[in-house]
């Protein structure tokens, strides 16, 4: 026979037995209204339990606050997110290609300004040096001037000396071959003789000395272009 301490037990054995039972029913039935298995109990145990990071509660408040203003679910949400980060990503990439653009124009500009620097330096090189080949050249060409005024005065006075030849019938090749004795004796002064002689030992014929003018007159004129 059982006792009344013993039934009672059992009494409180079933009563609490019928009250878990009813509890995990009602679990149950609310689970399977959240959409959620038996089996994912214990994922959203871990859930709840992420709930106490404050950090997790901002996130997922923020979750709701997108939901509420953009009227999607939380799966959209989430593939909205994955849109953005995307759009991000492409956008983060863009930027990287068009700052390595950029280097790359910058680089580019600053081998051009050293490109001009150092042909402006070169060209400064240059011109001083046309500047010093210029000033030599025009010293070379007074003296060529120079020296061709002194040709043209000869051939001038060997001109002169010989219309005074030809005033007694002689050319500057026979004079040549007479001595200043005779010279004398056909009445030259002792000063023009003193020009023939002179002339005549330069060009040795009047011939000579104009085609020697007419060299010169040419290298002037070589030189005078050259400078041009």
């Amino acid at each position: 026979m059982v006792s009344e301490q013993q039934a009672s037990k059992e009494l409180i054995v079933r009563n609490w037995s019928f009250t878990y039972l009813e509890r995990l029913d009602r679990i149950d039935a609310g689970l399977k209204e959240l959409g959620i298995s038996p089996d994912q109990v214990s994922q959203l145990i871990e859930a709840t339990n992420e709930l106490k990071d404050i950090d997790f509660r901002a996130s997922a408040f923020d979750l709701l606050e997108l939901r509420k203003r953009t009227g999607k679910s939380s799966k959209e949400a989430e593939a909205y997110i994955k849109q953005l980060d995307s759009q991000i990503t492409a956008k983060e990439k863009q930027n990287s290609d068009w700052t390595g653009r950029i280097e790359k124009a910058k680089g580019e500009l600053r081998d051009w300004e050293q490109k001009g620097n150092d042909e402006r330096a070169k060209f400064e090189t240059e011109q001083a040096q046309n500047k010093r080949i210029l000033k030599e050249d025009g010293g070379k060409l007074n003296h060529e001037l120079s020296k061709n005024n002194e040709v043209r005065e000869n051939i001038e006075e060997t001109i002169g000396l010989k219309a005074e030849l030809k005033k007694i019938s002689l050319d500057l090749p026979t004079f040549v071959s007479i001595g200043r004795g005779t010279v004398q004796k056909a009445g030259i002064s002792p000063h023009i003789a003193k020009n023939i002689k002179a002339a005549v030992k330069t060009f040795g014929s009047l011939g000579k000395a104009i085609a020697e003018r007419e060299r010169e007159e040419k290298a002037r004129r070589k030189v005078i272009r050259n400078l041009s």
